[in-house]
C-alpha cells in the first residue's frame, strides 16, 4: 500500500518511499534521491560496506523490477511463518535456484492483524539470488478477488495460458476453461510441474464479499525421492547413449616399422666395430639459419684385431636413404666424434667410439615444424643409414653402418581414467595435442574435466539452466574450452529433457596449423539429490558432424610415394667377422684369447 500525505495548501502530495522509508515529493524525485542497501540488516552481509550499494529513485509502491531491502524483509516476514499464508502448490528443483509457490496471504507480519479479504499470493524465483550482471526475473505479488476478475474479462480466452513471470526456469501461467474463465495457476520448475485451480466466488450477490476458495492441486509431473541407502546424497539415474568419437585427418604412425638392423664391419683394416649404442635422434632442430636439422648420436666399438698397435689417423662419416645407391658426406663441422683421431688401439683392445652426426633437412620439409618435435624429419617417411669410416696410418680403410628406423614412442595415449580421448596429429611434423576427459571427486562435489579445466555441481546445475532456457540455440560453455596457439577445445553441454540436468559433454578438438580435428561425447556422471526413475530424454540428433568452416581447409599436404624400407647394399656374408677372428687365432696361436673375444663380442 501507499503511504501518503496531504499538506493543506501544497500543490500535490507526500510520499512515502518504500525503498528508504523517506517522504518526498514526486516532482523532486530524481536518480540517485534513493540510496540504500539491497539486503536487509548488517551491510556486511550485503556488500560489505557502509555507504549504501543502491542508487535509485524514490518509489512509492512495491515492485519486482530488482530486490531491495525492505521488499526482502516483507518476503521473509510473509513467507517463513505459518499464521501468515497458507500454501496451496509449490514447486522446485533439487538446487532451490528454480521454485515457484502459491500462498493464500492472511497478514502480512505474524501476529499482525489479519487482512480483511485474504490474498492470493504468487512467488516466483529468488530475489536473494539477484545480480546486476543476471537479473533474474522474480515475482512476489499479491492479486485481490476483484483484480482476478479484471484479469479474467481482460486476458481470458478459450483454453489458454498466458504466462505471468519466467525466472530461471521457474514458470508460472495463468490457466483459462474452456469458457475462457480463470481456471488457476500452474507453477513449474525443471522437475515438477503443478495445476492450482481455485475459485473466486461471492455469496449471494455482495460482491464485497468475495472469497478465493481453493480447488484441486493436480500433478502434471512430479519426480520420485527416495531414500539413499548409501547415506550419502540421491542421484539420477539417467542414462545416456553412447557414440563413439570422431576423427579427420590420419594419425601419426606411433610403432616402429621394423627393429633397425646391424651390419658387419667392412674393409681391409683389420679391426673389427661393434655397435654398443643404437643410432638415435634426438629430435628436430634449427640453426642459426633458420634451417630445419636433425641430430644423431651413436656409438660403436673399435677392437682390434691383429698383433700389433693400429693407428687411427681420420674418422669421417657418410650417410644415405634406404633404397639410394649413392652415399653422401656427412661435413666435418656436423660430424663430431668423441675420440678425437689420430687414436691408437693396442693388439687384443678396444676403444670406444662415441659420435654425433647433424644431418640438414631439406627446406620444403620444415614449414610449420615445431622444434620441440622428436624422433628425425628426415626418417619420417624411410629408414636412413650412417657409416662411420675410419684411416689408419698404413692407408688402410674400414667402415661400419649403423641403421636408424624412426619410431614415435613419445605419442601420448589413452589412460585408464580417461572416459573420452581425442586426439588431433600434424603429419608434417609428427606431433600430437590431446584433450582428456574424465569425471572426477573434487574436494566438495564432483568435478567434470576437460583437460586442464573443470566444472563442478553448482557449474552444472547453471549451464543446465541457461541451455533449457534456450534450446535451439545451446552456446559453448565458457571458461570450459581452451584456445592457444596449437589448438582450439570447445565444449557444448547437451541437457536431459526429463532430469534437466547435463548428461553429456560434445567435445570438438581441432588443430589451427593443418586440417585434423577430433570430436566425441563425454558422459556426465551422476549428480544432485533427486532419484528420477525415467531413461534420459535427451536431443533427437545426436550424430557427430564436424562445422563446415573445418571441412572447407585443404588437407595435409602429404608425400604419397612409397618409399622402401630395405635394401642389401650393406650386406656381408654370414658370418664374415667370424671368418676373420678364425683366420687370426690360426695365423696368431692365441686360442684362447680370439676364442673369448668371439664369445664376448659377436653375439649369435
Amino acid at each position: 500500500m501507499t503511504d501518503f500525505v496531504h499538506i493543506e495548501g501544497s500543490p500535490e502530495t507526500l510520499l512515502r518511499c518504500v525503498h528508504c522509508n523517506v517522504m518526498y515529493h514526486e516532482s523532486e524525485n530524481a536518480q540517485g534521491s534513493c540510496q540504500v542497501h539491497r539486503k536487509p540488516g548488517n551491510p556486511k552481509f550485503c556488500c560489505g560496506l557502509n555507504a549504501p550499494c543502491l542508487s535509485t529513485k524514490h518509489r512509492s509502491q512495491h515492485h519486482n523490477e530488482f530486490p531491495y531491502s525492505a521488499l526482502l524483509q516483507r518476503i521473509s516476514d510473509v513467507v517463513n511463518y505459518t499464521d501468515t499464508v497458507d500454501t496451496w502448490g509449490s514447486v522446485s528443483d533439487q538446487s532451490e535456484e528454480a521454485e515457484a509457490t502459491v500462498y493464500l496471504l492472511h497478514r502480512w507480519q505474524t501476529r499482525a492483524a489479519a487482512l480483511p479479504r485474504p490474498l492470493l499470493l504468487l512467488k516466483v524465483g529468488n530475489p536473494w539470488r539477484w545480480t546486476e550482471d543476471e537479473q533474474t526475473p522474480f515475482l512476489f505479488a499479491t492479486y485481490s478477488c476483484q483484480q482476478l476478475k479484471e484479469l479474467e474479462e481482460k486476458e481470458g480466452q478459450a483454453d489458454a495460458e498466458v504466462e505471468i513471470c519466467n525466472s530461471a526456469g521457474a514458470v508460472a501461467a495463468w490457466v483459462f476453461d474452456g469458457a475462457g474463465k480463470l481456471k488457476g495457476v500452474k507453477i513449474s520448475s525443471f522437475d515438477n510441474c503443478k495445476m492450482v485451480n481455485f475459485t473466486a466466488s461471492a455469496p449471494g450477490d455482495d460482491p464485497t464479499a468475495w472469497a478465493l476458495q481453493q480447488g484441486e492441486v493436480e500433478v502434471v509431473s512430479e519426480v520420485q525421492r527416495e531414500y539413499c541407502p548409501s547415506g550419502g546424497a540421491e542421484v539420477y539415474t539417467s542414462v545416456p547413449q553412447q557414440h563413439p568419437p570422431i576423427q579427420l585427418g590420419a594419425p601419426v604412425a606411433g610403432a616402429q616399422a621394423r627393429p633397425a638392423r646391424e651390419f658387419e664391419t667392412a674393409g681391409d683394416l683389420c679391426v673389427r666395430c661393434v655397435q654398443t649404442s643404437p643410432l638415435t635422434c634426438s629430435g628436430y632442430r634449427r640453426d642459426k639459419s633458420g634451417a630445419g636439422q636433425d641430430e644423431f648420436s651413436g656409438a660403436i666399438s673399435v677392437v682390434n684385431l691383429q698383433a700389433s698397435t693400429t693407428c687411427v689417423v681420420k674418422v669421417w662419416a657418410q650417410w644415405r636413404f634406404v633404397g639410394d645407391s649413392e652415399w653422401l658426406d656427412v661435413p666435418a663441422s656436423c660430424f663430431r666424434p668423441h675420440l678425437d683421431a689420430p687414436f691408437s688401439v693396442p693388439p687384443n683392445h678396444s676403444a670406444s667410439l662415441a659420435f654425433r652426426a647433424t644431418l640438414a633437412t631439406q627446406s620444403g620439409s620444415v614449414k610449420d615444424v615445431h622444434e620441440s618435435r622428436k624422433g628425425s624429419l628426415l626418417a619420417k617417411d624411410r629408414p636412413l643409414r650412417l657409416r662411420v669410416c675410419m684411416e689408419s696410418a698404413d692407408y688402410k680403410t674400414c667402415s661400419h653402418v649403423l641403421e636408424y628406423v624412426n619410431r614415435v614412442t613419445w605419442l601420448e595415449t589413452r589412460k585408464p581414467q580417461d572416459q573420452l580421448f581425442l586426439y588431433a596429429d600434424n603429419q608434417d611434423s609428427g606431433d600430437r595435442v590431446v584433450v582428456r576427459c574424465y569425471n572426477e571427486q573434487g574436494w566438495n562435489s564432483r568435478e567434470v574435466r576437460v583437460g586442464s579445466r573443470c566444472v563442478d555441481e553448482d557449474a552444472l546445475r547453471g549451464i543446465a539452466t541457461e541451455a533449457a532456457a534456450q534450446p535451439d540455440a545451446v552456446s559453448p560453455i565458457e571458461g570450459l574450452g581452451a584456445d592457444d596457439s596449437t589448438h582450439k577445445v570447445t565444449v557444448w553441454p547437451v541437457v536431459d529433457a526429463n532430469c534437466k540436468r547435463v548428461a553429456l559433454l560434445k567435445v570438438l578438438l581441432e588443430r589451427k596449423d593443418c586440417k585434423s580435428a577430433a570430436m566425441g561425447y563425454l558422459p556426465v556422471d551422476l549428480y544432485g539429490d533427486v532419484k528420477v526413475k525415467r531413461e534420459a530424454s535427451l536431443p533427437g540428433d545426436l550424430a557427430l558432424h564436424f562445422p563446415p568452416s573445418l571441412l572447407q581447409l585443404p588437407d595435409q599436404v602429404g608425400d604419397n610415394k612409397q618409399y622402401p624400407q630395405d635394401d642389401s647394399f650393406d650386406d656381408t656374408p654370414v658370418g664374415y667377422g667370424k671368418q676373420r677372428l678364425e683366420k687370426l687365432r690360426k695365423e696368431s696361436g692365441k686360442e684362447e684369447l680370439v676364442a673369448r673375444m668371439l664369445q664376448m663380442l659377436i653375439p649369435e
